[in-house]
C-alpha cells in the first residue's frame, strides 16, 4: 500500500470529466496513483472503511500477509488488469468531477495522460503509516514507523522557507507532531488520502477532528491514494461526506477550495472546473 519511504513525489494533474459531471461540485484529488497490479504483488483484496475493520494480530510462526493483518467482511478486490485500473479510475474521476494529482512510473503516467489533459504542479512528501503489517508483509524492508514523524521535515522547511509542501496522510499517527509543524510553518498543508478509506472511520474521524479543532481546517486536502482498487475513490468521498462534525463549508474546503488555493489556481481555472472541465 504505502511505502513509507518519505521520498518526494513528482505530481501530474490528470483531468477527465463529462457534461454530467458538471452537476457535481468539483473535487481535487491530490493523491492518485497511476500504478500497475505488479506494483502491489499482483493486487490483493483490501478492507475499506464503509464496514468495520479489525487488525487482530498474527502469529509470526505463519507467513504474515495483508489479508491476515486486516480483517473485514467484504474485502475490495483490485481491478482485473492494468488497463482496468486506469479506465476504472478515470471513470471515477469523471463520475465525481475530480481533478487528480497523479504520480507513477513514466510509462503508466504517459498512458493516463494520453486520455486526459495534464500539467506538472508542486511537491508532496510521503509520511504516515506503511502497509498493514509494515516490514512483515514483504516488499518494504526499510520501512520504519519512526521515520514517519513530521518533525523530520523541519530542517528542510527552515532551509527552504519558500517551499510549499503538503504532507501525505497528515503524518498519521503523529497528530501532535503534525499540529506542531502546521502551527510553526504556515506554508505546510496535509492530505487525508488512504486514511479516509483504509482505517476504521471512528479512528480517522478522531484524527481529522483533532486537526480541524486545532484550527487547520483550511490546510487539509482531500485525496484518495487510489492504487489498484478504483472502488476506494467512492469510499473516500463517502467518508468525507458523512463526517458528522464538519459543516458543508468545511467539507467544500477540504474537497476543493484548499487545494485550489495551494495549487494557485486562478479564477478562470476554478470556473472551468465548476463547469465540469469545459
Amino acid at each position: 500500500m504505502r511505502t513509507g519511504s518519505g521520498r518526494f513525489a513528482l505530481a501530474v494533474v490528470v483531468a477527465c470529466v463529462s457534461h454530467a459531471a458538471a452537476a457535481r461540485p468539483p473535487i481535487i484529488d491530490v493523491h492518485l496513483h497511476a500504478h500497475t497490479l505488479a506494483d502491489y504483488g499482483g493486487g490483493v483484496p483490501v478492507c475499506t472503511s464503509d464496514e468495520p475493520i479489525e487488525f487482530p494480530g498474527v502469529d509470526p510462526r505463519v507467513p504474515v500477509t495483508i489479508e491476515k493483518v486486516e480483517l473485514c467482511a467484504h474485502p475490495r478486490s483490485p481491478a482485473k488488469t492494468d488497463d482496468a485500473v486506469m479506465r476504472e479510475s478515470l471513470a471515477a474521476l469523471e463520475r465525481f468531477n475530480i481533478f487528480a494529482v497523479t504520480s507513477g512510473g513514466l510509462a503508466e503516467v504517459t498512458r493516463w495522460r494520453e486520455l486526459s489533459p495534464a500539467r506538472v504542479i508542486p511537491v508532496g512528501v510521503h509520511l504516515g503509516e506503511g502497509p498493514p503489517g509494515g516490514t512483515h508483509v514483504g516488499g518494504y524492508p526499510t520501512y520504519r514507523v519512526a521515520l514517519g514523524s513530521p518533525l523530520q521535515l523541519e530542517p528542510v522547511l527552515i532551509k527552504h522557507p519558500k517551499l510549499r509542501i503538503y504532507v501525505m496522510h497528515y503524518g498519521s499517527p503523529f497528530i501532535d507532531e503534525m499540529i506542531a509543524l502546521l502551527y510553526s510553518h504556515p506554508q505546510v498543508f496535509v492530505d487525508i488520502a488512504q486514511n479516509n478509506w483504509g482505517f476504521p472511520r471512528a479512528h480517522f474521524y478522531a484524527q481529522l477532528k483533532r486537526l480541524v479543532d486545532a484550527g487547520f481546517g483550511k490546510r487539509i486536502l482531500w485525496g484518495s491514494d487510489q492504487m489498484v482498487w478504483p472502488a476506494t475513490i467512492a469510499v473516500a468521498i463517502d467518508t468525507m461526506e458523512k463526517a458528522p462534525f464538519l459543516s458543508a463549508a468545511q467539507k467544500r474546503d477540504i474537497f476543493y477550495d484548499n487545494a485550489a488555493r495551494f495549487l494557485r489556481l486562478g479564477a478562470d481555472e476554478r470556473a472551468r472546473h465548476s463547469r465540469g472541465g469545459h
